[in-house]
C-alpha cells in the first residue's frame, strides 16, 4: 500500500526532476532516501515544511513545531552556495524567498515552558521528564510525558511534535546531539514507534 505522504513526495520530486532544474547534482539520497523517510515519519494533514535544495543535498524541516527545529533550519540557511527554498504542504510545493522562510520559522505552535509542553500558548499537553542512562557503555535518553488526558486525546500532529520535542529535550539535558533517544512514553504508553507501525501497515 502507498503511504499518505507519497503525494507530497511526488510533488517534491516533480520539482527537482523538472527539465533544466539547476540544483541537486550530488548527494541525491538526501532527497530520495532521507527526505522521504522524514515525510513518512512526520506527515500529517496539518503539517508544513521548509525544504532547502542545494547543489549538494537537501534539508527538510517541519515548521511551527518547536523553536529548536527552526534553529537547525536557520543553521542550514546560513550555509554558503546556491539554493532554492520551498514551503511544502500536503497539497503544494511553492518556491519562497529568504524573508518568507524566516517569517515561517518565527512562529511555533508548541513550546516547552517550565517543564510542560504547551500548545498554542494555552493548552497544556503534558509535563516532560527527560532522563539518561548508560546502556552497554553508551549514554542514551528516555523521555516521559505525563498528562491528565489520555493519549487518545492527542492529535496526529501533537504526537509528531512530542516525538520531535523529546529528541531536543535529551540534547538539552546532555549537551550533545549524539545522545540517542531509546524510548518516549505518554502516560506509560509508547509514543516513539507509532510511525514505524504506520509504515508497516502501509507497506504490507
Amino acid at each position: 500500500m502507498s503511504h499518505p505522504s507519497d503525494v507530497v513526495f511526488n510533488n517534491m520530486r516533480a520539482v527537482i526532476e523538472a527539465p533544466g532544474f539547476p540544483l541537486l547534482v550530488a548527494y541525491k539520497n538526501d532527497f530520495y532516501k532521507h527526505d522521504r523517510h522524514e515525510l513518512r515519519r512526520t506527515f500529517s494533514e496539518e503539517i508544513t515544511y521548509l525544504w532547502i535544495v542545494r547543489d549538494s543535498g537537501t534539508h527538510l524541516y517541519p515548521l511551527h513545531i518547536d523553536k529548536r527545529v527552526c534553529q537547525e533550519a536557520d543553521a542550514a540557511l546560513r550555509m554558503d552556495g546556491p539554493r532554492k527554498l520551498y514551503v511544502v504542504t500536503p497539497n503544494s510545493v511553492q518556491e519562497i524567498d529568504l524573508a518568507k522562510a524566516r517569517s515561517l520559522m518565527s512562529t511555533f505552535n508548541y513550546e516547552v515552558k517550565n517543564g510542560f509542553v504547551m500548545k498554542n500558548k494555552s493548552t497544556n499537553l503534558a509535563s516532560v521528564w527527560p532522563t539518561t542512562e548508560w546502556v552497554k557503555g553508551q549514554l542514551k535518553g528516555r523521555v516521559i510525558y505525563f498528562s491528565d488526558s489520555p493519549k487518545d486525546h492527542l492529535t496526529h500532529l501533537d504526537r509528531i511534535a512530542l516525538r520531535r520535542i523529546a529528541v531536543h529535550e535529551v540534547i538539552h539535558l546532555t549537551g550533545s546531539i549524539f545522545t540517542p533517544v531509546i524510548a518516549v512514553t505518554f502516560n506509560g504508553e509508547d509514543l516513539m514507534h507509532e510511525e514505524e507501525l504506520q509504515d508497516d501497515e502501509c507497506n504490507a
